[in-house]
C-alpha cells in the first residue's frame, strides 16, 4: 500500500471538504513515504507533521510522542529536532515556567476560541538534569511564591553550589 501511495502523484478525487477534513492524515502518510526510502538522518517533515509532534509533546508528554514516533518510523521528527524547533521558535519548555504572555498572544493572533492548557508532573526524576539553554538544573522540589511555582529556582554556574545543595539542602 506505501509503494502505491508513493508512487501516486495526486490524492484521491473526493470533494473539497473530504480532502480538507483528512488533510492530517495525508500528510503524515505522506511523511512516511517519503521517509521509508531515506536515510534516518535524512528524514524531512511538512509543517502539519511538525505541529502536531509539538502538540503532542504540549499535552500528551514526551514519552507519548516517544511511542508514536519509534512505532511509525518516519512520521515524526525525533525530540533532538523538536526541541531544536522549540529553541528556534523562542519556546523553550522549561520546569515551572509558565508564560502567559506568550499563551495569550498567540491564542489571539489565531483567533482561538478555545484554549487548552496542560501541565505534566507524573514524572519520577531518577536524577538531576541540567539545561544549559536557561543555566538550570531540573529534578528537584522547586519552592512556591505566592501560591506560583518558581521558575529558575535552582540556578548556579558552580558544580560547588550544586554539590553543597545535596549536602544541606532539606530533601
Amino acid at each position: 500500500m506505501l509503494t502505491g501511495l508513493q508512487t501516486s502523484k495526486t490524492w484521491p478525487a473526493w470533494g473539497s471538504d473530504t480532502q480538507d477534513n483528512y488533510s492530517f492524515l495525508f500528510a503524515f502518510m505522506e511523511n512516511i513515504c517519503n521517509n521509508i526510502s531515506k536515510n534516518k538522518n535524512n528524514y524531512r517533515y511538512s509543517d502539519v507533521a511538525q505541529q502536531f509532534v509539538q502538540s503532542l509533546y504540549i499535552l500528551g508528554g514526551r514519552n507519548s510522542c516517544e511511542f508514536v514516533r519509534l512505532n511509525l518510523s518516519g512520521a515524526l521528527p525525533s525530540l533532538s529536532t523538536l526541541n531544536l524547533s522549540f529553541e528556534k521558535a523562542d519556546a523553550c519548555i522549561g520546569e515551572a515556567g509558565f508564560r502567559y504572555d506568550a499563551l495569550n498572544h498567540h491564542h489571539n493572533s489565531l483567533n482561538y476560541q478555545i484554549a487548552v492548557c496542560s501541565e505534566d508532573s507524573t514524572a519520577v526524576v531518577k536524577k538531576v538534569s541540567y539545561n544549559a539553554a536557561t543555566n538550570t538544573f531540573g529534578g528537584f522540589a522547586t519552592s512556591l511564591e505566592n501560591g506560583i511555582l518558581k521558575s529558575g529556582y535552582v540556578k548556579t554556574r558552580y558544580f560547588d553550589v550544586l554539590k553543597e545543595w545535596f549536602e544541606n539542602k532539606d530533601k
